[in-house]
């Protein structure tokens, strides 16, 4: 796999993320695979709410340019903002993108017994209007940190259960890939849903 890193959010505007720089990025990353002929996962830990879910202007921004490009598939951050309903944030709300929630892996957080089950993220963001998140992964990494900030290492949310989803994804890409076969980005989520746990 090949990675690209797009930068959207703004220090001039004070660390915000303009929809504008979303869409730019993600534009490259489809410009970038299509003109090398390559299949493109994407993955956006990011999301903000609450509007009335599926109705943010970025939502539908992004479930356009999913209309336009059916090969590419996109995992997006659920949000943190749960466990009450309606508390999806977008552009995690769009319809066409695969919206990650959080769970929280029993070997990931020292349970000396495995449950049949990981647990969802107490802050894991659920769907009120929609039927969202698509799926939940494991919502925890590990990272460095610098020595002042020991002890912090372990970072949990939406915005690390999405990667997992995007890697997945791309997974699944490659063996369509490898069959000779074009990319169906929603036959892609449908398989994560339908062969993932209750």
């Amino acid at each position: 796999a090949q990675l690209i890193g797009r930068k959207i959010a703004s220090d001039a505007q004070g660390g915000i993320s303009p929809t504008g720089s979303m869409l730019r990025a993600v534009e490259y990353a489809i410009n970038f695979a299509h003109q090398r002929r390559l299949p493109l996962v994407l993955n956006m830990s990011f999301g903000v709410g609450n509007e009335a879910e599926g109705k943010a202007r970025i939502d539908q921004l992004i479930d356009s340019v999913l209309q336009a490009h059916p090969d590419v598939v996109f995992a997006i951050s659920a949000g943190n903002d749960g466990p009450g309903l309606s508390t999806m944030g977008f552009p995690g709300s769009a319809n066409r993108a695969i919206t990650v929630g959080a769970t929280f892996p029993a070997g990931m957080l020292g349970a000396v017994t495995r449950s049949t089950s990981d647990p969802v993220a107490y802050f894991s963001a659920r769907g009120g209007e929609l039927a969202k998140p698509d799926i939940a992964t494991p919502g925890l990494a590990y990272s460095t940190v610098p020595h002042w900030n020991m002890g912090d290492e372990r970072k949990g949310g939406t915005s690390m259960a999405s990667p997992h989803a995007a890697g997945l994804s791309a997974l699944l890409v490659s063996a369509v890939t490898q069959r000779g076969e074009k990319v169906d980005a929603r036959l892609i989520k449908q398989a994560l849903m339908v062969t993932a746990h209750p």
